[in-house]
């Protein structure tokens, strides 16, 4: 592999997406849909304009992986930048190629996932800035745990590995808040940001409110009709992920489950006389996610559950130990059932969510270079046959890549996936 370095920071890129992303919210402003699409767009403009602006903010810019808690740098008053961010990246400024082109002639194979070659060609393009450090893990996968080193090589920063467990029982636990204080040591040496060890008690709050927030929204959604648009559950998504800790994080979530509470007791669903309720595993493509709004206005389809995105597992945290409430919740996050422990946990999820929230089938978005949700699908698909008798389907694509699957063929397929839910009607 060459030792290529990642080139100066050019924000011509990250200025579009910005624009992008502040048109959309001027949009939903001017012709309302829901309060918390504003919301939505309004965070994500903000959160890219800090990515862009940390140094002229005077912060310490720090990137991370997924699922690590970002309450601990908000506390620390570091700007986070989700590392699989990027994908959004190419994706709203339609740099694909040239950012695929980059990571191959790097030496990244096609077979290493779409977000982490992604990570590298906007790296050697200059569409990222220059981070401080990078604190990253073993969630969500193998090519999760390697891209840290990237980022070390790629910009010669100091970096941190955060190990978590494969089980979640208290001795797990007791090895996470460890890990979690070496996290707090390593960004205060490298960042001159002490601990406020109360404005993390208080980010801590915040977080178990958006948590609590968002187990309300998915009892909500069991409803029908269903109250909210298909987009919520990946919305929601991309919001804990961004925003835990914060109060706009909360903000979001109170106002989506206002606007869930509301539709439920009018007995209203978002979308009027819809024909299919669906139960989604994993994500479509970032480029495809109007897949979504497609199978709600052409054919009434909702997506009414994802098991990887909204079921927060079974417990509370106590603020008043935060290191420790942390841990815990990172157990109880959704994408840490299916992707780092045991597969027992989704399964227990996706049988219960068909079953709870009425579907009548399982779509699985199967992205091709994901070693660990794709192979889940044929357990998935025969447990779920075999006890509910439901119609399950996997849709092959790239998560990041529309080269390996066009938009129109995943289309084809999903009406197909239809059909079969028809034929089952009778």
């Amino acid at each position: 592999m060459t030792q290529r370095k990642a080139a100066p920071f050019d924000p011509t890129n990250l200025n579009r997406l910005v624009a992008v992303l502040e048109s959309m919210h001027r949009h939903r402003v001017e012709h309302p849909l829901n309060k918390s699409d504003e919301l939505y767009y309004e965070l994500l403009a903000r959160y890219y304009r800090d990515m862009r602006d940390a140094q002229k903010l005077g912060k310490p810019l720090v990137y991370h992986t997924a699922i690590l808690p970002v309450e601990i740098f908000y506390a620390m008053d570091v700007v986070p930048a989700l590392i699989e961010a990027a994908n959004i990246l190419a994706n709203l400024c339609n740099t694909w190629d040239e950012s695929f082109a980059a990571a191959k002639a790097y030496g990244l194979a096609p077979e290493v996932c779409s977000q982490h070659r992604l990570l590298v060609g906007n790296a050697l393009n200059g569409t990222l800035p220059h981070p401080d450090a990078v604190v990253w893990t073993n969630l969500a996968c193998d090519n999760t745990a390697k891209s840290g080193d990237l980022v070390q090589r790629l910009w010669g920063c100091p970096g941190l590995y955060v190990d978590y467990s494969y089980y979640t029982e208290e001795r797990d636990l007791a090895y996470a808040v460890r890990e979690l204080e070496e996290m707090v040591a390593f960004l205060a040496a490298v960042t001159g940001r002490k601990m406020d060890w109360d404005r993390l008690e208080r980010a801590v709050r915040y977080g178990r409110e958006a948590m609590l927030l968002q187990q309300e929204i998915e009892h909500l959604r069991k409803a029908v009709p269903h109250p909210l648009r298909s987009r919520s559950g990946m919305f929601s998504h991309l919001i804990s992920f961004y925003y835990q800790g914060t109060p706009e994080g909360v903000t979001f979530f109170r106002t989506l489950r206002d606007e869930a509470k509301a539709r439920v007791e009018r007995g209203e669903g978002f979308i009027k006389d819809a024909k299919y309720r669906l139960l989604m595993f994993y994500e479509p493509p970032i480029f495809g996610w109007k897949l979504i709004d497609w199978l709600e206005r052409v054919h009434g389809a909702v997506l009414v559950f994802e098991p990887a995105f909204g079921q927060w597992g079974p417990g509370d945290i106590d603020p008043s130990k935060p290191l420790e409430a942390l841990a815990r919740k990172t157990f109880l996050r959704p994408i840490y059932r299916p992707f780092q422990g045991p597969v027992e946990p989704l399964v227990e999820d996706m049988l219960r969510g068909a079953k709870e929230y009425s579907v009548d089938g399982v779509i699985s978005f199967c992205h091709v270079g994901c070693r660990q949700s794709s192979s889940c699908n044929r357990l998935l698909k025969d447990k779920i046959m075999e006890e509910t008798g439901l119609p399950f389907f996997a849709v092959e694509h790239d998560l990041c890549d529309p080269a390996f699957a066009s938009e129109e063929e995943m289309r084809d397929k999903i009406e197909g996936f239809l059909e079969m839910i028809d034929e089952r009607r009778g």
